[in-house]
């Protein structure tokens, strides 16, 4: 990637959507989906979770962006100080 890489924070109602359509597509290559059906989908009622999460204060999304494309993602909730990761994941072609 070079020079090309970004890291962004989305922990805000107003940033989830933006986070959710990034992480979700990545989502849908990784290993836990295409093996067991396990990806974070970018539906309304995920959306109102991590929206009402974010409004508290708890939510915590991460992408990275190399050549302006998201690569991958994390999912965790800040409570009390303490992060709590929940979901994790790459797109398989940046594995190198």
């Amino acid at each position: 990637a070079e020079e090309d890489v970004a890291f962004t924070v989305h922990a805000t109602p107003e940033a989830v959507p933006g986070f959710l359509q990034g992480a979700a597509e990545i989502s849908k290559l990784t290993y836990q989906s295409r093996l067991h059906g396990l990806r974070l989908e970018s539906d309304e009622q995920t959306e109102r979770q991590f929206c009402d999460m974010a409004g508290r204060g708890w939510f915590r999304g991460y992408l990275l962006h190399a050549k302006g494309k998201p690569v991958a993602f994390m999912v965790g909730y800040l409570y009390r100080g303490v992060y709590y990761s929940e979901t994790i994941g790459y797109d398989p072609a940046w594995a190198e």
